[in-house]
């Protein structure tokens, strides 16, 4: 057993049986790949922008790049970059229809899980929920 002090607290462990210890690191490494593939998914949908985006599509079927820019007041141009990078990592699906693209959320289980986020913060807009969801009480 070791002490270990966290926060000036003293944490007697481990805990886990060591075969335990032995199944979860093996856990681990077998995910490595899958973790930094999501990694890397919370970093580029993880933006204040990229959220935004995705936010906006969960509401509207589709939007067109210009729709988006305008909506958000930014340039087209930062716009089409966060969506670029959301189709690379297949979050967002896009259709031409003449000279414009319409982009729509692609269906997915993570979109799915951010639309049930999404719906929190509908709540709020609402006003069925009179405090922010990142207030404790």
């Amino acid at each position: 057993m070791k002490k270990v002090k966290v926060n000036g607290k003293t944490c007697i462990g481990p805990t886990q049986s060591q075969p335990e210890i032995i199944l979860l690191k093996k856990r681990i490494k077998q995910s490595t790949d899958e973790i930094k593939n999501l990694s890397l998914l919370f970093k580029i949908a993880g933006t204040e922008t990229a959220l935004k985006i995705l936010y906006l599509l969960s509401i509207e079927r589709e939007l067109c790049v210009c729709d988006m820019a305008e909506i958000l007041e930014m340039n087209v141009s930062a716009i089409s970059h966060q969506l670029k990078r959301l189709s690379l990592f297949r979050l967002v699906t896009s259709e031409r229809r003449g000279r414009t693209i319409f982009y729509s959320l692609r269906k997915n289980q993570f979109n799915e899980y951010l639309k049930g986020l999404f719906a929190i913060i509908d709540e709020v807009y609402e006003g069925t929920n009179n405090s922010s969801i990142f207030t404790t009480k």
